[in-house]
């Protein structure tokens, strides 16, 4: 499988910042509204939120890919991310990994203090598949 086929099975997109080069920034955001609309409305944080504002906030969304396994944010560290969980699960560990505090799924958040308020994360979040 070429790696724009694995990428289309992933994400259901190729790479929407490079598409998207050289167009309107009008269109740039009404383009990411479309695409990430649906993911930022299941967090409960957003659920009220006006249009204009869930468009702005499209506009910095963009996938990142985890391998299984690996800590994406670690006990302490400060996060300018915020993160929606859109395939597999993410396990809120300890900072050396052994125990598993909570599992978050397809539709759940996090990162979201450290993001906001830019305070150290107080767990580590390690993605599990």
């Amino acid at each position: 499988m070429n790696y724009y086929s694995l990428l289309w099975k992933r994400i259901g997109a190729l790479n929407l910042s490079e598409l998207m080069k050289g167009l309107p920034l009008s269109l740039r955001t009404e383009i990411s509204f479309c695409v990430y609309k649906d993911i930022i409305a299941k967090v409960s944080l957003f659920q009220d939120a006006e249009i204009s504002f869930i468009k702005l906030i499209s506009r910095y969304c963009k996938p990142v890919f985890i391998p299984k396994d690996e800590f994406i944010i670690k006990k302490g560290d400060s996060s300018p991310s915020m993160y929606f969980i859109t395939m597999g699960t993410v396990d809120v560990v300890s900072e050396d990994g052994e125990i598993i505090f909570d599992t978050l799924n397809e539709g759940d958040f996090f990162g979201e203090m450290s993001c906001l308020c830019g305070a150290p994360s107080l767990t580590s979040f390690r993605y599990m598949f």
